[in-house]
């Protein structure tokens, strides 16, 4: 397992915490409603999916290889995980993690094929 600090940057900046977090993190990001934090491991499949308020992993998720990007939609209802490797995008349903014991409290919703070699992604709103 490999950490994660978490820092606070008020005066003084503060490293206030390294919380376990799979192995090798790479890409990063927050949903705010619940505040989950979502880290892809760049050696494997998986995310972590972390309690900003206990700090806990509260759920793993496997999906693709070689992460490149984690989005929120806007209405923090999906997390989004671009992969370079697989030309995927996974789908994690956020309002469907429930935390148990074994870590095991979220579900892939669906693999999307975005073409290969992805490299970035974006959300936008039409209308």
């Amino acid at each position: 397992m490999d950490g994660i600090a978490i820092v606070f940057t008020y005066e003084p900046l503060i490293v206030e915490q390294t919380v376990l977090a799979g192995r090798a993190p790479g890409p990063m990001a927050c949903s705010t409603q619940p505040e989950y934090l979502f880290v892809a491991s760049q050696t494997g499949s998986v995310v972590s999916i972390l309690s900003v308020t206990s700090r806990q992993v509260i759920a793993v998720v496997e999906a693709g290889q070689n992460p490149r990007q984690i989005l929120m939609t806007p209405d923090n209802q999906y997390a989004l995980i671009l992969y370079g490797q697989s030309g995927e995008l996974a789908v994690i349903r956020i309002p469907a993690i429930t935390r148990n014991r074994n870590k095991n409290g979220a579900a892939l919703f669906t693999m999307i094929p975005v073409g290969d070699q992805p490299v970035d992604a974006a959300i936008a709103s039409i209308g």
